[in-house]
């Protein structure tokens, strides 16, 4: 578990890095941005302790795995989208479609995240 919220938070000092590194430098020219290879390390941590999780517990929630997994990977698509999408049409003033992509699917690793963390401590609990 301690993976998904390493993650987690990866994936939250890449986003407030990337609102001060765009609110400083705007658009960047080149490639993808510092601060967005920080979110895909944060999404690269999610998934793979999605499958780890997956793997080590077959008695785990699979149902909670898999929209762990789908989660990370619709935030991942997102932050990806949202690189091209800035490229191709300039910085956005407003949330774009890559943007809700993005929080949508943060928010959802957050929150099952925190439900496979309460069931874990009731079953040691237990």
């Amino acid at each position: 578990m301690r993976w998904i919220w390493i993650s987690i938070i990866t994936i939250m000092a890449g986003q407030l890095w990337d609102f001060i590194w765009h609110y400083l430098y705007g658009k960047s020219d080149y490639g993808v941005p510092l601060p967005h290879v920080l979110q895909y390390l944060g999404f690269l941590y999610g998934v793979i302790a999605a499958v780890q999780l997956r793997l080590k517990d077959k008695k785990a929630n699979s149902q909670l795995l898999n929209v762990l997994l789908v989660s990370t990977i619709a935030a991942l698509l997102g932050a990806s989208w949202d690189n091209f999408y800035d490229h191709v049409n300039g910085l956005e003033k407003t949330f774009s479609p890559a943007h809700i992509l993005l929080k949508i699917g943060l928010a959802s690793v957050i929150v099952v995240s925190g439900i496979m963390t309460l069931n874990q401590n009731n079953n040691v609990q237990r």
